[in-house]
């Protein structure tokens, strides 16, 4: 079978961050994440959508789809100075074999000191609930203080109208976020899991304020030296109302710890062999006399 291609973005533009958010979009028909860059700017819409989970914001508001907390939002600090993609060597790939959307950059800040950004991630199409990320960061020719804050964002809206409230966030242990949800009509519940581990000797603290559970992880690398983060995210919902809420959301927890026992490369290789086999059992053949054709 000839191997599905990649779409590549050619250039960073601020005026094509939604264009290629929505083509380079992710999902695996239970989830769906919009490409959105890990680093913020003005102009970009974030989205994450459970398919099926609509909501109507108030009266005489039409059901939409719930825009869901965001899980892909990283600050990303290097010796004080917030990573903003402006003056880089950029590559940005979304491979339909894998599934697995990949950026590599190399950015020098204001100092002139170069540093290797390299982010990938994936919505896997073996474990549905299951969004896999890493990012990994090296300085090129200069030791580096590195601060990276990451975690679970609720200030997500549908175009400013607000359709979860914040039940309750929590933090397990060294490495384990979970924040639940519940829609304004107290019918569905959303549980979001993330588990954060980072290579190296680091320091790391928490912080819950204003619909924000963030990871800080801070490390002091030397020129040539790879800080690793990955980070994986469960979602769960649901409309039955069978287990209390601690007893789901703890369940929840447990698939994700699971999923922690595996590297990032094999969760992505279950997750392409699942593509695989799609693309075919949907392969279409075309034969043509003509070469050109």
């Amino acid at each position: 079978m000839t191997r599905p291609v990649t779409l590549s973005e050619p250039h960073f533009s601020q005026h094509t961050l939604n264009k290629y958010a929505s083509l380079m979009a992710q999902g695996n028909g239970y989830l769906g994440l919009r490409a959105s860059h890990e680093e913020d700017y003005t102009r970009q819409t974030r989205g994450m959508y459970l398919a099926g989970l609509y909501h109507r914001a108030g009266k005489g508001e039409i059901n939409e789809l719930v825009n869901l907390p965001d899980v892909v939002g990283m600050e990303i600090a290097i010796n004080g100075e917030v990573f903003s993609l402006s003056h880089e060597a950029w590559q940005r790939e979304l491979d339909f074999a894998s599934g697995e959307l990949r950026r590599n950059v190399v950015w020098r800040t204001s100092n002139g000191s170069g540093y290797t950004i390299a982010s990938r991630r994936f919505v896997s199409a073996d474990q549905l609930p299951l969004i896999a990320l890493e990012i990994t960061i090296t300085p090129l020719d200069a030791d580096a203080s590195v601060l990276i804050s990451t975690g679970i964002d609720a200030t997500q809206t549908n175009h400013g109208r607000q359709h979860l409230d914040e039940t309750q966030v929590r933090v397990f242990g060294q490495h384990l976020m979970q924040g639940s949800y519940t829609t304004q009509d107290g019918r569905s519940d959303v549980a979001i899991s993330c588990c954060c581990k980072v290579s190296g000797d680091v320091q790391q603290c928490y912080t819950a304020k204003e619909r924000r559970l963030l990871q800080h992880t801070s490390a002091q690398l030397h020129a040539g030296e790879t800080m690793t983060l990955q980070k994986l995210v469960w979602i769960d919902w649901r409309d039955d109302r069978q287990a209390a809420l601690d007893e789901w959301g703890s369940a929840s927890l447990r698939q994700l710890e699971m999923c922690a026992q595996q590297s990032y490369d094999q969760l992505l290789a279950a997750s392409t062999e699942n593509w695989r086999q799609w693309w075919q059992k949907r392969r279409i053949t075309v034969n043509g006399g003509e070469a050109h054709d």
